[in-house]
């Protein structure tokens, strides 16, 4: 007979998994946040107008409000610990292309990417597989 899974102890990696939650959200919300310090700095650099910095805002935030939704569904479906790891992959592509950016429509496209990549992590932060 195998035991039961409500019937096994708890082990210590669920701290290290709550801790690298933790971690992942605290870099999530950190990230999200940072754009009042970096925007006057992009605005000199690529001499963007006031219309064009609020507008790489904007789509910072749209990418993540479409992200919310969609993401828990399909954290439930494919497991959260694959979905994870691909998101944290985009996102890491999706920063390395900001950094990278040339003018006001490659920073808003790659600035959508990181939202859109980021904003998918928190719904999958609940209980799952």
């Amino acid at each position: 007979m195998t035991p039961d899974r409500n019937d096994a102890k708890p082990t210590n990696i669920r701290w290290l998994v709550f801790i690298l939650a933790c971690g992942t959200s605290w870099l999530l919300y950190l990230h999200r946040y940072t754009w009042n310090i970096i925007e006057p700095h992009l605005k000199q650099e690529f001499h963007l107008s006031n219309t064009e910095s609020g507008t790489i805002f904007s789509i910072f935030f749209v990418g993540y409000t479409a992200a919310q939704i969609p993401s828990g569904i399909i954290g439930d479906m494919f497991g959260v610990h694959f979905f994870l790891g691909i998101i944290i992959i985009l996102w890491s592509l999706f920063m390395g292309g900001f950094g990278l950016g040339w003018n006001a429509f490659s920073l808003g496209s790659h600035a959508f990417g990181i939202r859109h990549s980021s904003g998918r992590g928190l719904p999958c932060f609940g209980p799952g597989d």
